[in-house]
């Protein structure tokens, strides 16, 4: 039997395991809060969305500070909404699947809750979703994050590697592929330990971001 064609993937040789860590540069009151000790009710709160692994290292950093930490869930009974340092869990929609009931939503919490200053997305899934907008937030709350056009970019992994070569900034090799003839070729090509992943930041591969394939016959076995 032929196999029949899959998504779009980028192919890239596998890297060393490194831990990766959000760099987010904060504003100054953000910054110059931790010189002071500020009782809880005075405390000025920031929403974290995504209910990831950076969030626990972001929510402790900034409750040490004398912040009130605000972590948005899709529900999930697991991950940050159990650490001791944040303060409040806000249930929300899923904006992948109906963004407009995630805007509704947030407008209403954001409208509830006056005392929320700063709004950071930690996932892709709310980086990108703020950056498709340019609507501004209710209230005195400030969006953190990079630059739309900046999230825009570097979402595209393959765009991003495009233009990391054209800098001079050292890559590994990377391709991508069409089907599942591409795949195959490209791997010979490439060689192996071979990571292999969507173009799209949020969809997955056997629910995974990305597969990391040490020969051809876990790359047949993985993706037939």
């Amino acid at each position: 039997m032929q196999p029949q064609p899959g998504p779009r993937c980028r192919c890239a040789p596998a890297a060393p395991d490194v831990i990766q860590l959000p760099l987010v540069t904060l504003p100054k009151s953000m910054q110059a809060s931790w010189q002071r000790k500020i009782p809880p009710q005075a405390r000025q709160e920031v929403l974290l969305l995504g209910n990831y692994r950076p969030a626990v290292t972001i929510a402790r950093a900034l409750a040490n500070r004398g912040f009130s930490i605000i972590l948005g869930s899709l529900g999930e009974d697991h991950g940050c909404r159990f650490s001791r340092h944040v303060h409040d869990v806000w249930d929300h929609p899923d904006p992948t699947k109906d963004d407009s009931a995630f805007s509704l939503a947030l407008k209403h919490f954001l409208a509830e809750r006056p005392s929320i200053k700063y709004i950071i997305p930690i996932t892709e899934e709310f980086a990108n979703y703020f950056a498709e907008r340019s609507e501004p937030l209710n209230g005195a709350a400030t969006l953190v994050s990079p630059r739309s056009d900046i999230v825009a970019t570097f979402a595209d992994k393959f765009t991003a590697l495009k233009l990391a070569r054209k800098l001079g900034v050292v890559t590994l090799p990377f391709d991508l592929v069409q089907d599942y003839a591409g795949l195959l070729q490209s791997a010979e090509i490439i060689g192996f330990p071979l990571t292999v992943r969507p173009v799209g930041t949020t969809a997955r591969l056997d629910q995974k971001k990305a597969l990391i394939l040490d020969n051809s016959s876990e790359l047949r076995a993985a993706l037939p």
